[in-house]
Formats: C-alpha cells, sequence, structure tokens
C-alpha cells in the first residue's frame, strides 16, 4: 500500500463532512455579549438547534439620579484575569457617580453552574438582571421572581424535540430590595431610579427580563448563583449546595487555583502572556447562527455597544495570537470567517452586526491573502489534520480566485495580465450595476484602497481620474484601456480592469506566501498532485517578483506604475518579499542595510511604517510613520525564513519593550506606537483609545515567539543565540502536555510538564522539536560549539543519536552530555 493512502482517505472523509459542524452539548461561558463587559453568559448548544443563552448584566444606579445599563470604556478600570473556560474571571469599571470601582468576578464550578460576586467600593444600587443575548438568534426567554433571592428563567420553544439545558435559576446569597419580572425593560429601569427598586409587572404574559435589586453601603458585595439544567428542583438543590460555601472563599480559591496553573511569562517579556491572553479572552464573543465564539477585534461598551464587529485582514493576526491562548477558538474563528467564502471564491471584508446578529459581506473587495499562513500556523499548534482538511477547499479557491477568469477574459485581480496581481473593487458585485455605471474611477479606487489597510500611505500616489466621454460615463465597459503613459505623480483606477493601476510589492509578497504555506498544507494532506501545481505557481510568482519589482538603485522591491516607474517611497511592505522567500541571498542581504540605517528603518524601537529620511514621515501617524503590530510580525518572519536571527532577536525584543510600557502603566495594549527615539507612546485609533485590542497583541507575539514559534517552515522552533538577556515562559498547554523555556545567552533550557527534557549551553536554535514520554527529537543549529544535556527520567537509559549516527551504548546516570561542533545537527533522544 502506498504510505500516502490512508492520509488522503482521511481527507477525502474529512472533505465530505459538512465545513462547520455544530458542537453537541456545549456549555460555553464567559463575556460573550460584546455590550456587557459587566457581564456574563451562558450558552448551552444543542445540536443542530439554535443555543439557548441566558445573560446577568450588572445595572448601576441611583434613586432619582440615573441608571446605567452598560459602562463605556473608558470607565472600564481594568480588564483582569480570564480563563478560557470561564473558571476564574475578573473586572473592574469605575462607577457613573464617583471615580470608585465596582468589581464582578465569577468562578465556573462544574459543567454547567457559576458562583459570582459583585462588590463595590462605593454606596450605590444595582440590579442583577438577567436577559436574553443575542435575541435574534436564541428562542425567547421566559424569566419569573420567585421571591426576593430568586429568578427562574426558561427557553420557549415550539420543537417536538426535547432540549436540554433550558431552564435557568438565579440565587443570591442576601435578600434583595427588590424582585421583578417584566417585559419593557426601560420602563422598570425608570422605575427603579425612581422608586429605588424593581417592582413585579402583573400579568400572565411572558416576561423576557428579570431583575432583583439591591443597596449597597461601601464596601458591601452580593454573591450569586447561576445554573442551567433540565429540572427545576435540580438546579435549586445545586444552587443551594454552591451557596453554602461562602461565595467569597469560592471565589478566592478559583482564583488561587487558576494562578497557580496559568501560563506566565517573565524576563524581557514581563507577562507577556497574561497581556496576551487577557486581550484575547476580553474579546471573545459569540456568533449564534456558526454555533461558534470567535475572535473579535475590540470590546466595544456602553454608547458604542451597538456599533457591529468589523472583520477584516486583521482577523488573520487575532486568530495567530488566539492559537497561543486557546487554539481550538483560533480554528473556530477561522472556520467562521472561511465560511462566509463568495461564490466567486473570495473572502471578503465582513460586518457581524450585534443588533441582530446578521452579517454584511462586502463582496466587491477581498482581504489580503494571509488565510494559508493563519491555518499553517494554528495546524503546528494543534497537528488537527482534520482542521487542515476542511480550510483547505476554501483556501484553495480563495488563492485561484485572484488570477480566475471573471467571465470576460480578464483575471479578477490581474489587470495588465503580467501575471502579478492588484487591489481592486468590483462594484458591481457590491452597489449594482446601475449604482456601479454612476461611480467614478476615483470613487471605486478609494475602495479598492481601503482594502490594503493602508490607504493613508504616502507610498500610494493620489488617485487620478480617468478621462470621460458621454459614452464611457453610461458604460465603464466601453472605456480604452488606461495605463498607457508612465504616471509620476499619480495612479488611476482601471474601470475596465477593476483594479488600481499600481503593482504593490506588498500584496504579492503575500500572495506568494500563500502559495507557498498551500503548497506546505497540500503535502501535509498527502495530495501530490495539488503540492505539484502549488511548487510550480510559487516559484513562478517569485520569478516574477524578483523580474518585475526589485528596483536596482534601490537596492529594495517596490511598487511599481504599470508604466514601468516606481514607487520611491520606502515602508516595511518592501521587506515582506523576505518573509515569502522571493529574494535570492545575496538581495536579502543586501536589504539589510536600510534595515540597519537609522536614518531609514533602524533604531531602538522597531520598524516605522515609513522610512524616517522621507518627506511625509510623521513618526505618530499610523501608516507614515509610527511602528505598526503587523508590518513588525511579517518583517520578523522574513527574516526568521532568511535566518537573520541578530535581527530577529532585536525587533523580538524592542516590540516586547513597547508593549511592555503600556501593559506596565495602564494593563493595555496597542497596536500602534510613535515612532519617536526614547519615548514609548501608543497611537490609539479612537475605538483603541479605552480598550485592550486584540490585535495589538502582535507586540508581545513577536517577543513570544523568540522562544517558542510555530514556525511556517521548520515546525516548533526555540530559541536564539543573539538573544541578549533572559525570559522564560512556563505551562504552554500544547499538545498533550504542558512546556516550560528557559532562554538566557548561556543556556536554552526546555522542560516537558515538571520534568527536564534538554539543556544546551550556550543558547542555540532548535527546529522542528518534537517529544513525547520517551521520545525527543529536533534539529539544532549554533555558529558555535554546543553542550547538550539530557537529564535522565528515573534512571532510565538514555539513547542519543546524532546526524543518524548512535552514541555507543545507552547512558544511565544523572544526565547524558553531548558536545557538538557549530552547524546544523539532527537529534534523536529515546529514554
Amino acid at each position: 500500500m502506498h504510505p500516502l493512502f490512508p492520509k488522503i482517505w482521511f481527507v477525502l472523509l474529512c472533505l465530505c463532512v459538512s465545513f462547520v459542524v455544530a458542537a453537541q452539548d456545549r456549555l460555553l461561558v464567559g463575556a460573550y455579549d460584546p455590550a456587557h463587559v459587566n457581564g456574563v453568559v451562558m450558552i448551552a448548544e444543542n445540536g443542530t438547534n439554535a443555543p439557548t443563552a441566558f445573560g446577568l448584566r450588572v445595572l448601576v444606579y441611583r434613586p432619582e439620579a440615573k441608571l446605567e445599563i452598560a459602562p463605556p470604556l473608558e470607565r472600564v478600570r481594568l480588564l483582569g484575569p480570564v480563563a478560557t473556560d470561564g473558571t476564574y474571571a475578573r473586572v473592574h469599571w469605575d462607577s457613573p457617580f464617583e471615580q470608585r470601582p465596582l468589581t464582578l468576578q465569577w468562578t465556573r464550578v462544574g459543567p454547567r453552574l457559576i458562583v459570582g460576586q459583585i462588590s463595590t467600593r462605593v454606596a450605590v444600587n444595582i440590579a442583577l438582571e438577567t436577559y436574553r443575548p443575542f435575541a435574534q438568534a436564541s428562542g425567547a426567554l421566559n424569566f419569573r421572581a420567585a421571591d426576593e433571592e430568586t429568578l427562574f428563567g426558561e427557553q420557549l420553544t415550539k420543537s417536538r424535540t426535547p432540549l436540554r439545558f433550558t431552564r435557568f435559576v438565579l440565587r443570591t446569597d442576601r435578600k434583595a430590595g427588590g424582585a421583578a419580572s417584566y417585559v419593557d425593560a426601560a420602563k422598570q429601569h425608570a422605575l427603579m431610579v425612581q422608586a429605588g427598586q424593581a417592582h413585579n409587572e402583573a400579568g400572565d404574559t411572558t416576561h423576557p427580563y428579570g431583575a432583583l435589586t439591591f443597596a449597597l453601603k461601601e464596601k458591601e458585595s452580593v454573591g450569586f448563583v447561576m445554573v442551567i439544567g433540565d429540572d427545576y428542583d435540580a438546579l435549586e438543590k445545586e444552587a443551594d449546595e454552591a451557596l453554602r460555601q461562602p461565595v467569597a472563599q469560592t471565589l478566592l480559591a478559583a482564583e488561587t487555583r487558576f494562578d497557580n496553573a496559568r501560563m506566565r511569562a517573565d524576563g524581557w517579556l514581563d507577562d507577556g502572556l497574561a497581556a496576551l491572553s487577557r486581550a484575547v479572552q476580553w474579546n471573545r464573543f459569540y456568533w449564534p447562527e456558526r454555533q461558534s465564539d470567535f475572535a473579535g477585534s475590540l470590546r466595544l461598551s456602553g454608547a458604542t455597544a451597538e456599533l457591529p464587529q468589523a472583520i477584516g485582514t486583521d482577523a488573520f493576526f487575532r486568530i495567530l495570537a488566539a492559537a497561543w491562548i486557546d487554539p481550538a477558538h483560533a480554528q473556530d474563528t477561522l472556520k467562521a470567517l472561511l465560511a462566509e467564502q463568495a461564490p466567486d471564491g473570495r473572502i471578503a471584508p465582513q460586518r457581524l452586526s450585534f443588533t441582530d446578529y446578521t452579517v454584511r459581506s462586502f463582496n466587491g473587495r477581498t482581504l489580503a491573502p494571509l488565510g494559508a499562513l493563519t491555518a499553517w500556523k494554528v495546524y503546528q499548534a494543534t497537528r488537527d489534520l482534520q482542521f487542515l482538511a476542511n480550510v483547505y477547499p476554501r483556501l484553495k479557491r480563495w488563492h485561484e480566485w485572484w488570477l480566475n477568469d471573471r467571465g470576460d477574459g480578464k483575471a479578477w485581480r490581474d489587470g495588465n495580465g503580467d501575471g502579478l496581481i492588484e487591489w481592486g473593487y468590483d462594484a458591481e458585485l457590491e452597489v449594482g450595476e446601475l449604482s456601479a455605471r454612476r461611480m467614478s474611477a476615483v470613487a471605486q479606487g478609494r475602495f479598492a484602497l481601503a482594502q490594503t489597510g493602508t490607504a493613508e500611505s504616502p507610498q500610494w500616489p493620489p488617485l487620478v481620474e480617468e478621462p470621460k466621454t458621454e459614452v464611457a460615463a453610461l458604460n465603464p465597459q466601453e472605456l480604452p484601456p488606461a495605463g498607457h503613459a508612465p504616471l509620476a505623480n499619480g495612479m488611476r483606477f482601471n474601470l475596465k480592469a477593476h483594479t488600481l493601476e499600481i503593482t504593490p510589492v506588498g500584496l504579492n509578497a503575500l500572495y506568494a506566501l500563500d502559495a507557498e504555506m498551500l503548497l506546505q498544507i497540500a503535502r501535509e494532506l498527502g495530495m501530490a498532485a495539488d503540492a505539484q501545481r502549488w511548487e510550480a505557481h510559487y516559484l513562478r510568482l517569485k520569478q516574477l517578483i524578483d523580474e518585475k519589482l526589485w528596483s536596482e538603485a534601490d537596492q529594495l522591491y517596490l511598487n511599481r506604475h504599470w508604466g514601468g516607474t516606481f514607487v520611491r517611497r520606502f515602508t516595511p511592505e518592501s521587506f515582506y518579499a523576505l518573509t515569502a522567500g522571493v529574494a535570492a541571498p545575496e538581495r536579502a542581504r543586501l536589504m539589510l542595510a536600510p534595515l540597519r540605517d537609522p536614518n531609514r528603518f533602524g533604531g531602538q524601537l522597531g520598524l516605522p511604517s515609513l522610512a524616517r529620511n522621507d518627506a511625509a514621515f510623521n513618526p505618530a501617524e499610523r501608516w507614515r510613520g509610527a511602528i505598526v503590530a503587523e508590518a513588525n510580525y511579517l518583517t520578523y518572519l522574513g527574516f526568521k525564513h532568511y535566518s537573520f536571527y541578530a535581527e530577529a532577536a532585536a525587533l523580538a525584543q524592542q516590540s516586547a519593550a513597547l508593549a511592555r510600557e503600556s501593559w506596565q502603566q495602564s494593563n493595555k495594549v496597542y497596536d500602534t506606537y510613535a515612532a519617536i527615539p526614547g519615548i514609548i507612546a501608543p497611537v490609539p485609533t479612537p475605538r483603541e483609545a479605552d480598550a485592550s485590542s486584540s490585535y495589538g497583541a502582535l507586540f508581545w507575539l513577536v517577543g513570544l515567539e523568540e522562544l517558542l514559534s510555530f514556525d511556517p517552515w521548520s515546525g516548533w522552533t526555540m530559541g536564539n543565540e543573539s538573544v541578549t538577556a533572559q525570559a522564560s515562559l512556563q505551562r504552554l498547554p500544547f499538545g498533550d502536555a504542558a512546556y516550560s523555556i528557559h532562554l538566557a545567552p548561556e543556556r536554552l533550557t526546555i522542560k516537558r510538564g515538571e520534568i527536564s527534557e534538554i539543556e544546551i549551553e550556550p543558547a542555540a536554535r532548535l527546529l522542528n522539536y518534537r517529544s513525547n514520554e520517551r521520545t525527543i527529537s529536533f534539529f539544532v543549529e549554533s555558529s558555535r560549539p554546543l553542550t547538550l544535556r539530557i537529564p535522565s527520567a528515573e534512571n532510565r537509559p538514555v539513547s542519543i543519536s546524532v546526524d543518524n549516527k548512535l552514541l555507543g551504548d545507552a547512558l544511565v546516570g544523572p544526565a547524558a552530555r553531548v558536545n557538538l561542533s557549530a552547524g546544523i545537527h539532527r537529534i534523536v533522544i529515546v529514554k
């Protein structure tokens, strides 16, 4: 039998399964309602049926003053620790009346019960209000106030199939001043302010809201239990049992367990893992239609809570960050994003409305081709072949879309037919043919530019309007082809080709990288014919970029007008050619000169988004000179691709320093920092000014990947001999074990669980690292001689193979010791 036969059949089986399979009887707990950081949601999935979701939010008010349903983010003092499975979470926000905090914390106790507490440092009234999150997606809820300590809830369903987890009990550890169930929340909120407490509404109708109200003095608290299931008597019994132990004691024990078991970082990484975890976890939302949680970009609250969640290219970077914290969550997010694939194959920007949980796809546009890189790196973390088989067909169709015939003999995004791609916009697919005919070339060009994410960068010359005739104004298909003359100061949007008349190096490098990652995926899935096609396609793209976008005068890859002139504005996108492996080694080394030049990209802070000697350079503007997370990260991958380890280590430590400063000052992360020597200053966008953006976690990710990386080319990689200071990662739960890594200039140490696996002196780089209880294998790369130590495991013999040669008989003792020469060696260790 051919060795690939079992793998191919496994892939075919995966492809016969629906792309998104609903979980069976899964219960999620967390702050899944993006409008309410001051709340917690319990979501029960029942196979293919709509999920059951019960929400609890903390209302804050004062009689004869006002009531606040959700705090604006500028008053969220701290998004605290949060576990991936809801076993512990804590958030602090300031009262709307005084600048003193309230604290909500909860812990998941068992599979279906939450114990929580709301405490305050200021005298205030609160209401624990139950409600229906995801109103348009989950069934109707009915709440009843049983007494001053208890609310009952139930999902109403017309299904003949019995559903599980449709009943709910909320019980508190003290009596409320008022208890109510009601239909009109706004009316009841006004009554609370007027009368000080909730009052029941008369009648036998269903009540989608319930509340218990409390008048708290300074430093008082209310403990509560939330439990869902099928039988009210059993739920009440379980709630009473949970409240027999003081709530504060339960929460303290949960916090201690979480803190003792959580992933940690130290040294020059500070506690970057905590920062990364909070940025991911507090921006974790739920997509009811997909029965999937997903990595959102930014938590909105207060007046902005109803704004839709934009899902753009940055979603791929959020997934890469999420893979460190919860790989299954990262997989769910990518599958949900790809599930919205347009009929022609593109993955378009999307907008998820939190008002009615509908999705709008902007099908005249597309995201940057980063899907295959994201999928491959997530796979490296999980080794989940079924996930890879599920996403591969959609990634393949998307990549092919760029150069596919759109139906008139023209490629979707190769406007001049030279084999490279451009940014474009298909107005008729988004606004209809009639509106598209009335839309100017400049207007369409702006939509095309918006997809770059860098539209304000000087690398894009000003748009120039096409010459028009009366006929052309009515029918853009009859316009003559543009790009017939060199353009020095502007570019055009070609109404016939639907693309900008400029070939961008960044986009084409990412497209080539996408092809290389699809090659890796096809090989892993055992699809030999696909792999052969991808390899030829990748090599062809590299050749075209090398021939058409290399500026010998500038020693860089640059954007190029269709007329042949280069756009001589230097940005980090030139270095994406390293990430894609485009440059020959000698050209790659030439590209280091501007990276080291302090007048261009060199310096102590990171990589500015525009060369410092550009006349338009502004260190505090996002794409005119500030340091931007995605440019830093993609360039860092390029350094690793070419073994520029010293440059990679420097950029990693600079990136971590930027993130560390704002984290220590405000417990926030940002995705942009001012490129001002000696000053570390965030450059927040309006929505990011008071929130932890999950996108900003990329700055931490660059640093973390110096110690452990799911490398696209070398699998699990650990360490770097160019590191200049010590840092550690502890208890990373990947695969079937938790790993701890300590990296310092003089040593690299790796533990699996509590057992030390290997020690290397001095530090080196390990590639394709794999281990289980008995076997460890990897490649070690270093420019200097090394000493490898392998501690014994319970005095078992240790056999060591170096470069496929067994080093004598098995060794027994406290540790095996091997001296290695400089270079690359393959190591296999059997205990």
